[in-house]
């Protein structure tokens, strides 16, 4: 089935998704990089219903859907810390980095675009059951919660989000 008839089908149901692509769309819009990057990061944080280990649990999650194997998942998990080490100067007042924050938001943008399109794939209806499915799965079985069938999606976005971000 093409995702966008997918979209349009569940997206009512996910309403967890629809706040992370609300933030992804919200990116785009005319306001400094440093605003849009927080906002990605808002969307990757849909994906967590506890509050406690918020950023271990995103870094786990999203590496788990949108890695295709151990490595890659790795490389998600790993550019993720990095990603929220800058969130966390952004949004706590610290001199911003705008280097990384240009460097940084073509990755989390094409991150958390495969992110919505696993996530609308994935068809689970609340960040609490995610949480739940995902919580002792590891990569090597994961294909019981993760379809192995892909959906076609833009292959700018899937080899990117498989690079590694570099810290300066």
């Amino acid at each position: 089935m093409p995702f966008f008839q997918l979209y349009i089908e569940r997206i009512d149901q996910l309403k967890y998704v629809q706040v992370a692509f609300d933030a992804y769309i919200n990116s785009f819009l005319n306001m400094p990089a440093h605003m849009s990057f927080v906002s990605l990061c808002m969307a990757l944080e849909t994906v967590v219903s506890e509050k406690s280990e918020l950023i271990y649990r995103i870094k786990r999650t999203v590496a788990l859907i949108c890695g295709d194997n151990e490595y890659h998942g790795n490389i998600i998990y790993d550019n993720i810390k990095l990603i929220y080490g800058l969130r966390s100067s952004i949004v706590h007042g610290d001199q911003i980095k705008y280097q990384l924050v240009y460097d940084y938001l073509p990755y989390l943008r094409s991150l958390v675009s495969r992110l919505v399109i696993e996530l609308i794939h994935l068809n689970i209806k609340t960040p609490k059951e995610l949480q739940e499915k995902f919580l002792f799965v590891g990569f090597i079985n994961r294909n019981t919660i993760v379809p192995t069938e892909k959906l076609p999606i833009n292959l700018f976005t899937q080899s990117d989000t498989m690079r590694s971000l570099k810290q300066k």
